[in-house]
C-alpha cells in the first residue's frame, strides 16, 4: 500500500543524501585543489628563497664561484673564475640546465648583471632561480623584477605572463633592501586537468543516481496512478455487473412470486428482459476475459481470409440489439482494385470485437443522433480502418492516454457514462497483435467528434 508520509520521508532522505554526496565531493575536490595550489606556492617560494640564499653565498664569499653548464656553453660567476689561481678558490658549485627557453631569455635579456648600488648579482639570482624552478619540476612561464623599497625598479623582465600569480621575496641583506617579484602563469588549468578523472567520475555518479531516483519516483507515481485506475475499474465494473444481475434477479423474483407465470405474454416479456440482462453480463465478462487472453504470452492469432464488408455488416444488428434502435453506419471501402470491400488476413473474432468497441463508444458518447462512417483503405499489406463519429470529442490532453488499461476520461459528459476502461485498451492490444497501431484524431474542421483509426498488417 502506498504511504504518502513514508514516501515523502524516504524521498527527502534520498535527496538529502544526494546533496550530501555532492557537497562532500565538492569539498574533497576543493581541498585537493587547494592542496595542489599550496604545494605549488610552497615550491615557488622555496625556489625564490634558495635563489636568494645562493646569490648571498656567491656575493659574500669572494673565494667561491659557480659554473653554469648550458648546452655547449659554460658561464662562470665571477667571470674571471677560470683565471684564478687554484689556491684562491674556496668552493665551486656546478649547475647544468636543460630548460633552454628560460635560460635563453635570461642570457639574452638586455640588463645589468650587477646592481651598482648594492652589489646584488642579478644574473646569478635569475640563474639560480631558474635552476631551482627546474629542480622543483616547475616549467611554467614566469618573469621576475627587482624593486627597491622606494619603488625604484632596478630591473624587470619584459616577458608577458598570461593569467599570472604573484610571489615576492624580500632580500633584507642588502642596503637598502630589495624585493624580488615573480609573476608566474597560474597552473589551475593543469590542476583541473589532473583532477578531471575524479570530477567526471563524481559528476557521472551523481547524475546516474539522480536519474535513477527520478526514474524510481516517476515509476512509483505511475504505479500509484495504475493502482488508482485499478480501483476505479473495480468500482465501475462492480456497478456494471450489479445492474444486469439486479435486473435478472428482479425478473426471476417476479416469475417466482407473482402470477406473471400464468400470463404467457408477460412471462415472455420478463424472460426477454432476463435474457438481455444475462447477455449484458456475458458481454462484460467476455471483455474482461478477452483482455486477459490478449495479455497472455500464449495468445496466438487465428488469421483467416475474411471480408471487411461482412465484418461491418454484423455491427449494425449488434448495436441495434444493445441500444434497442437502429444505428446506421455508413461505409466506404476501397482496396485499390475493387470498390465496396477489402479482403484481409486477420483474426475475425478479435478484429470484429475491436471495431464494435469503437462503434459502441461512438454511440455511447454521443449527445445527439449518432452519425458514424467507416472508411477502409489498403496500402500494400497495411489495411487502415477509420471510424468517424459526431460525439462529444476527446480533449487533446487525453488522446494519448485513452488506450491505457483501466483509463477513463473523468471530465465533462464522459464521467456520467458507464464503462470499464478496457474497451480501447483491448482495441490497442488487437491492433498490436496484428502488427499495427490504433490512434485517434479530432474531426477536421469540426468542434466535436473523433476519428479512430486501426492500422493492421493484413
Amino acid at each position: 500500500m502506498f504511504r504518502k508520509g513514508v514516501f515523502i520521508t524516504v524521498a527527502l532522505a534520498v535527496v538529502i543524501s544526494l546533496v550530501a554526496v555532492v557537497f562532500v565531493s565538492a569539498v574533497s575536490i576543493r581541498k585537493t585543489y587547494d592542496g595542489m595550489m599550496q604545494d605549488f606556492s610552497g615550491q615557488v617560494n622555496s625556489a625564490l628563497a634558495q635563489a636568494a640564499e645562493n646569490e648571498l653565498f656567491i656575493r659574500t664569499n669572494k673565494g667561491s664561484g659557480v659554473i653554469f653548464g648550458y648546452d655547449d656553453e659554460v658561464f662562470t660567476i665571477p667571470e674571471n673564475l677560470m683565471s684564478l689561481d687554484i689556491s684562491d678558490i674556496k668552493s665551486i658549485s656546478i649547475y647544468k640546465f636543460s630548460k633552454k627557453d628560460f635560460v635563453d631569455r635570461i642570457l639574452s635579456e638586455a640588463g645589468p648583471t650587477l646592481d651598482s648600488l648594492t652589489g646584488f648579482n642579478l644574473l646569478a639570482f635569475r640563474l639560480y632561480l631558474s635552476q631551482a624552478m627546474e629542480s622543483s619540476g616547475i616549467n611554467r612561464p614566469y618573469a621576475v623584477s627587482f624593486v627597491r623599497q622606494a619603488n625604484d625598479t632596478v630591473f624587470a623582465e619584459s616577458f608577458t605572463v598570461n593569467d599570472p600569480m604573484t610571489f615576492s621575496c624580500d632580500i633584507q641583506t642588502l642596503s637598502p633592501p630589495m624585493k624580488c617579484e615573480l609573476l608566474i602563469e597560474n597552473p589551475h588549468r593543469d590542476f583541473l586537468a589532473r583532477m578531471s578523472g575524479v570530477i567526471v567520475a563524481v559528476s557521472v555518479a551523481v547524475l546516474l543516481l539522480s536519474l535513477s531516483f527520478l526514474y524510481l519516483v516517476l515509476t512509483i507515481f505511475r504505479q500509484k496512478t495504475l493502482e488508482q485506475m485499478r480501483k476505479d475499474f473495480t468500482h465501475n465494473i462492480t456497478h456494471e455487473l450489479k445492474t444486469p444481475v439486479a435486473a435478472a434477479c428482479a425478473v426471476n423474483e417476479a416469475l417466482l412470486d407473482y402470477s406473471a407465470g400464468e400470463d404467457p405474454a408477460r412471462r415472455r416479456e420478463y424472460l426477454v428482459m432476463q435474457r438481455k440482462s444475462l447477455d449484458t453480463l456475458s458481454q462484460m465478462i467476455e471483455s474482461i476475459l478477452a483482455v486477459s487472453v490478449q495479455e497472455s504470452e500464449a495468445f496466438v492469432l487465428h488469421r483467416e481470409r475474411c471480408s471487411l464488408r461482412d465484418i461491418l455488416s454484423e455491427q449494425c444488428p449488434a448495436l441495434a440489439a444493445k441500444y434497442g434502435r437502429n444505428i446506421p453506419v455508413g461505409t466506404d471501402l476501397q482496396d485499390g482494385s475493387t470498390d465496396g470491400d477489402i479482403l484481409l488476413d486477420a483474426d475475425r473474432f478479435h478484429l470484429s470485437h475491436a471495431i464494435f468497441n469503437i462503434l459502441d463508444n461512438a454511440v455511447k458518447y454521443c449527445t445527439q443522433e449518432p452519425h458514424i462512417k467507416v472508411t477502409g483503405r489498403r496500402d500494400g499489406r497495411t489495411v487502415s480502418i477509420s471510424i468517424q463519429d459526431n460525439g462529444i470529442g476527446i480533449p487533446a490532453s487525453e488522446r494519448k492516454r485513452i488506450f491505457e488499461k483501466y483509463y477513463r476520461i473523468t471530465s465533462g459528459d464522459v464521467q456520467d457514462t458507464r464503462g470499464s476502461g478496457l474497451g480501447l485498451y483491448y482495441c490497442r492490444m488487437v491492433a498490436e497483435k496484428h502488427g499495427g497501431t490504433v490512434s485517434v484524431e479530432p474531426v477536421a474542421g469540426k468542434g466535436s467528434g473523433a476519428v479512430f483509426t486501426i492500422r493492421i498488417k493484413a
